[in-house]
């Protein structure tokens, strides 16, 4: 865990910039548009395969392939179907984390200060890192510390969120009592009783 927060109190010589405290509903502006370009290298990747087996599947129409050759045309008949999979996976996951990530309290820091391209390089490697690339995942772990999307993220960069003081007064309404006790084995057990009746 990162630690205690920063005391804003503290008397230091240098200036420092206070907590930026980020609304707890996050952000409520619009999304920006997607502000990155197809991924090269995934459209690369299926070009060449593509190339490759139509290049084959070419010379199949025109003689007969040996067995190594046909082996090597159902692999690369394979790879590409894989490599579409992976890309379209990709995209998908590019679409829906970008418009979850703009609706997080981080966002409205990152529209304040432009980050949507950062943002976006964060969202490019994440997805392909749910797909299996460790490269990226490394990659979007670091983005996503430098973009406050963890807790040693949010302290370095100051940032708190606010807490949502009616949700809290709701949650201690709707309980009505705790009770604790033993459960014959010397664990503790802690009950709790909802109220559910609604005034």
């Amino acid at each position: 865990m990162p630690g205690p927060p920063p005391n804003p109190l503290a008397a230091r010589r240098n200036p420092r910039v206070g907590v930026v405290v980020l609304p707890a509903e996050g952000y409520r502006g619009r999304t920006p548009k997607w502000p990155l370009p197809e991924n090269p290298r995934l459209t690369a990747r299926i070009r060449l395969i593509r190339e490759e087996l139509e290049a084959l599947e070419e010379r199949e129409l025109d003689e007969d392939l040996s067995r190594t050759e046909r082996t090597k045309l159902t692999r690369l008949r394979e790879r590409l179907a894989i490599a579409e999979a992976e890309r379209d996976a990709i995209v998908e996951g590019e679409k829906d984390l970008w418009k979850k990530l703009w609706r997080t309290p981080q966002a409205c820091q990152w529209a304040k200060l432009k980050w949507d391209r950062d943002v976006a390089q964060y969202v490019r490697h994440k997805a392909a890192a749910e797909v299996g690339s460790l490269d990226d995942s490394k990659e979007a772990r670091q983005r996503g510390h430098h973009l406050g999307l963890t807790p040693k993220g949010m302290k370095d960069l100051m940032w708190t969120i606010a807490t949502d003081e009616l949700a809290e007064q709701r949650g201690r309404a709707q309980l009505s009592s705790v009770a604790t006790g033993t459960d014959g084995h010397g664990a503790t057990v802690v009950v709790l009783a909802v109220d559910d009746d609604e005034d």
